[in-house]
């Protein structure tokens, strides 16, 4: 992915992260199903959320990717398994104020 350069400023690394995972309303509201009530299952998420399952999946793929969505089994291990998901609090926290602050909200 291209890096992100604003007008006359340089994006930290940080804020190019916090971009990224909040850049799409479906990652936003998995990643707020999860943060309220995780650890889920993707059919759980499905369910929850009304969204069709390969949106899901692609956007549980992306946010793991990333490094924000926690897995409890490896990705070789997965099928036929009931595979739970949960977010990185950490991880999570960190995006979330790093944007806050560049929205000058914190």
């Amino acid at each position: 992915m291209p890096r992100v350069f604003l007008p006359g400023d340089q994006v930290s690394d940080d804020l190019s992260y916090a971009l990224e995972v909040f850049s799409l309303p479906a990652r936003v509201v998995v990643l707020v199903e999860l943060m309220r009530d995780g650890p889920l299952l993707r059919a759980d998420l499905i369910e929850r959320l009304g969204m069709e399952s390969v949106m899901v999946g692609r956007t549980l793929g992306a946010l793991e990717g990333l490094g924000i969505v926690d897995v409890n089994l490896p990705a070789g291990r997965r099928r036929g398994r009931s595979v739970t998901y949960s977010v990185d609090a950490e991880a999570y926290t960190k995006a979330a104020t790093t944007l806050a602050r560049f929205l000058a909200l914190e």
